[in-house]
């Protein structure tokens, strides 16, 4: 009898996998509804896909001296892998799935923006400003003086995928965004485009060129018409989408704002605007734009296109803060992004 590999589908179906280097497994599983997760797969699974894969596929059977599709899964064991089940044959749903088991990739990495700083994403993802392994020499021509450097090709591995990482992932409905940015609609397409942004943002190593990242996510999320005066619209919808009170939407409009001025004077040059940025405020803004991911993916039957979106807006400018917006994520989540921003070295004012 044959061994049945976790995952495997009938004839109709196929499974993608692919190891990522931006995530380790430690100790758990994330896993969505409709087969997508990641993992890590185990020498016992490889081998069995291997053996079967040999019996099975015609191709593996019979051209040994070239059989690197059983040396690429030989290769997949122990790693971890982000897994995608598709409808149709490999050759149909290769395109699909792969754009998927991206989309799970990014939120995984953007998930830990809450509990990680920009600083040590970057040490887990191994990004340094100087090439990994580059070893620098000075000294004086007597040779009486000497100094030295070297730069660690040392990587902590990727972002961990415990059972702190899960219930984070979970809690803050990740899976429901992950959902929606599958959706072929034009305010979902808006929002994978805004994560996509945010990532590289993440993942910039230059902190002035990662709040031009920062704010072009925001743009692509919430601004529709080039019309639009881009700092006050931005800030205005931001504080509707998040705030609960006129105290948080004052100080969600306030940091936007702010950040946007360091934006501006970083794209043109203003030395004044940039005298205020702060990389505590740039870990706010990211955390804000997240959150209202999070928030318009929660509310596609208030919100079902970026014009009823804007529309809801506006009424927003001239009522009470509305209640028929559902929250996702616990209000704590938001209150410390604002504190992040609010917060001051010891003797300054």
């Amino acid at each position: 009898m044959e061994r049945r590999i976790p995952g495997l589908l009938p004839a109709t179906g196929s499974r993608y996998l692919r190891c990522t280097s931006l995530l380790v497994e430690a100790g758990a599983e994330l896993r969505l509804p409709g087969g997508y997760g990641i993992r890590r797969l185990s020498t016992r699974e490889a081998s069995d896909l291997e053996a079967l894969l040999r019996k099975r596929n015609v191709f593996a059977r019979h051209s040994w001296e070239n059989n690197f599709y059983l040396k690429r899964v030989a290769i997949l064991a122990e790693q971890t892998v982000v897994e995608v089940r598709a409808e149709g044959d490999p050759n149909d749903a290769m395109a699909g799935a792969s754009q998927r088991a991206d989309l799970l990739e990014m939120l995984a990495v953007l998930c830990p923006t809450f509990g990680t700083n920009r600083s040590k994403l970057h040490r887990l993802l191994g990004i340094t400003a100087r090439p990994a392994g580059e070893v620098d020499l000075i000294h004086s021509d007597d040779l009486r003086y000497v100094r030295s450097h070297s730069r660690s090709t040392h990587v902590e591995g990727g972002i961990p995928v415990d059972a702190r990482f899960i219930r984070r992932f979970e809690r803050l409905a990740f899976p429901r965004l992950y959902d929606f940015c599958c959706e072929s609609t034009a305010l979902s397409s808006r929002v994978q485009s805004s994560l996509n942004w945010l990532l590289e943002s993440r993942k910039e190593i230059n902190a002035h060129a990662a709040v031009v990242k920062s704010v072009i996510a925001l743009e692509m999320l919430l601004i529709s018409s080039e019309s639009e005066p881009l700092a006050r619209t931005l800030s205005e919808r931001m504080a509707f989408l998040l705030g609960s009170d006129p105290r948080e939407r004052e100080q969600v409009s306030s940091l936007v704002r702010s950040t946007y001025s360091v934006r501006s004077g970083v794209v043109h040059g203003g030395k004044r605007k940039t005298a205020s940025f702060s990389e505590r405020s740039l870990e706010s803004l990211d955390r804000l734009v997240l959150l209202a991911c999070l928030t318009i993916a929660a509310n596609t039957t208030l919100w079902p296109s970026m014009e009823i979106l804007c529309q809801w807006c506006e009424t927003e400018r001239w009522s009470a803060p509305s209640l028929q917006a559902a929250s996702p994520f616990p209000r704590s989540y938001l209150r410390r992004a604002l504190e992040l921003a609010e917060h001051r070295p010891q003797g300054r004012a």
